[in-house]
């Protein structure tokens, strides 16, 4: 993955320029310019905190077009975590009854 590139999608997605990266970041601009001046990687902690500032997380940044990611508030983030405590019996059993109480029926 080209990962200078895909800092460019990201922030022409968000209608950002460099400088707003940098503002909304808490980087440097010098950080963010020698990055496409040099096309070197940045590290993984600076790749985290441009995705802190673009409100995605590390797996959103690197997934690949196919990858679904969503953004989950507390209470469904809570849901997942004990979903993923239950066996795989306990899971099936939560997903039947998920769609037994789905509206779009």
């Amino acid at each position: 993955m080209d990962v200078i590139a895909r800092i460019s999608e990201l922030m022409e997605k968000q209608g950002w320029t460099r400088y707003q990266l940098a503002k909304a970041s808490g980087l440097s601009q010098s950080t963010i310019s020698n990055m496409y001046q040099r096309n070197t990687v940045p590290s993984v902690s600076t790749i985290e905190t441009i995705c802190d500032a673009l409100d995605i997380s590390l797996p959103q940044f690197f997934a690949q077009e196919k990858d679904l990611f969503y953004s989950l508030n507390e209470k469904q983030k809570e849901a997942m975590d004990l979903y993923l405590l239950l066996d795989e019996n306990q899971q099936d059993a939560i997903i039947t009854i998920m769609k037994n109480m789905n509206p779009k029926k």
